[in-house]
């Protein structure tokens, strides 16, 4: 979730993080800011907090961090969503690793996320593309393929996630509405498009062909913080149209 974004989604259809008092108040929020570099210390902290249990894991990656990491964009994220976390039953000791990587690092004791596993459907399927993004002694975090990610965040619609669905897109080259659509039926096979509600298929339907009309007329120097601007210009003559 990047900071400084904010949903536009009605509440039926909004998935916001749930916030924790120990982050309110002077400091709270520049804590738990993040950006690549921030990321990569906590995971070579864990690493060591690890290396000295012998406890080997695997942290899944599901959101915006991974396209932090591996340079696709800039923006800071308020945490590192895990899909799914392998800590050969040793949860207790791991998570008493994170929470003390928070501590020494003076972040947010929730920065490894694993909210996103509430979303209906996860996992999504597995890909040939999934990639390393951090190999430790002890720890290995797996990066999500940009197919899986686009069809999370699909999945997720949410408004803070156009800007990287946007992304997303240009990479995998996908330029209509029913690509990213059979993209996400591609890895939710058992919870396909059509079983969306259809408040949420007619939001989808008009935000995405908008986002992805965008990206088509994106000229050079024009940035994605140019276009959040002008999505947020009053509705008029052929202006975005407002989220349902």
């Amino acid at each position: 979730m990047a900071v400084g974004e904010r949903s536009l989604l009605p509440r039926t259809l909004s998935r916001s993080a749930v916030s924790d008092p120990s982050d309110r108040g002077p400091g709270g929020e520049r804590d738990r800011v993040l950006d690549r570099l921030r990321i990569l210390e906590a995971f070579e902290q864990l690493d060591r907090k690890l290396e000295q249990l012998s406890l080997q894991a695997t942290v899944h990656l599901a959101g915006s961090a991974a396209l932090l990491l591996d340079g696709s964009r800039s923006n800071l994220t308020r945490d590192v969503d895990a899909l799914r976390i392998e800590y050969a039953g040793r949860r207790h000791e791991f998570e008493s690793a994170v929470r003390q990587t928070a501590k020494d690092l003076g972040i947010t004791p929730h920065w490894l996320n694993r909210d996103v596993s509430l979303i209906p459907g996860m996992p999504p399927r597995t890909d040939a593309d999934e990639r390393t993004a951090y190999q430790g002694k002890c720890l290995t975090v797996i990066a999500p393929s940009d197919r899986q990610l686009l069809a999370m965040k699909f999945r997720a619609h949410r408004q803070q996630d156009w800007g990287d669905m946007q992304i997303l897109a240009r990479k995998l080259g996908a330029t209509t509405f029913e690509q990213v659509r059979d993209i996400h039926d591609r890895f939710f096979p058992h919870s396909p498009y059509s079983e969306f509600p259809d408040v949420a298929k007619e939001y989808l339907g008009r935000e995405i062909r908008w986002l992805l009309a965008e990206r088509g007329q994106q000229r050079s120097g024009r940035n994605l913080a140019s276009l959040a601007r002008k999505a947020k210009e009053p509705e008029g003559n052929g202006e975005r149209p407002r989220s349902l």
